[in-house]
């Protein structure tokens, strides 16, 4: 095992590592993100039983378009997606019968693209790498502690608009959002760092 050097221990600190510098100092592993499964990242509980459930033909269509909106319940492996307009659910497991290069041509605004990303390659085999907007990642070099982060939060300081009324509609925000939130970026000399940096590390 490799002993990090001052240096080193600077620098992985100043980009958050923390992870990796546990290793490093031979601490305890990160559990394993099956014991982490995260539910919808809202910021309460929301039911999803009135959103329609997409065919195969409507979630094509919807990978088919320039970009969409989606998020992912890792615990109960259940996707939402929308156009900006519908929205409806799906699952992994009809995600990965689309072909590839669709999948990838699109861009996918999300909010934390990692345990999809993860999901999507460990049960079905397929590596997402590009075209992804991960709006968490985003709120995270424009703020300071991601705890804080939610999609609700982005919408109120960005959009300035409130939102309780679910994720049907705060999904159909994540466009604007997308649109808000690159704006502020390159504003604050932050979109090198989220563009050439964050967004290839994701996968």
């Amino acid at each position: 095992q490799t002993a990090a050097t001052p240096e080193i221990k600077m620098v992985l600190e100043k980009l958050g590592f923390r992870s990796l510098l546990a290793r490093l100092a031979g601490g305890e592993k990160t559990p394993k993100k099956e014991e982490q499964k995260q539910a919808l990242p809202f910021s309460a509980a929301i039911p999803t039983t009135k959103i329609k459930i997409a065919d195969d033909k409507q979630i094509l269509e919807f990978f088919n378009n320039t970009r969409i909106a989606l998020v992912f319940d890792e615990t109960d492996e259940l996707i939402l997606v929308s156009d900006g307009k519908e929205i409806f659910k799906t699952n992994p497991k009809d995600i990965a019968k689309i072909k590839i290069d669709i999948l990838e041509n699109c861009q996918k605004v999300i909010f934390d693209a990692k345990p999809f990303i993860k999901h999507i390659q460990k049960q079905h085999g397929i590596l997402l790498e590009n075209n992804f907007f991960d709006l968490k990642i985003a709120g995270f070099l424009l703020y300071i502690d991601s705890r804080e982060i939610t999609p609700e939060r982005l919408i109120s300081t960005h959009l300035h608009e409130l939102d309780g009324r679910g994720p049907e509609d705060t999904i159909k925000k994540f466009f604007q959002l997308h649109d808000a939130l690159e704006k502020k970026l390159k504003e604050e000399n932050a979109w090198f760092v989220f563009s050439e940096i964050e967004s290839p590390l994701l996968p």
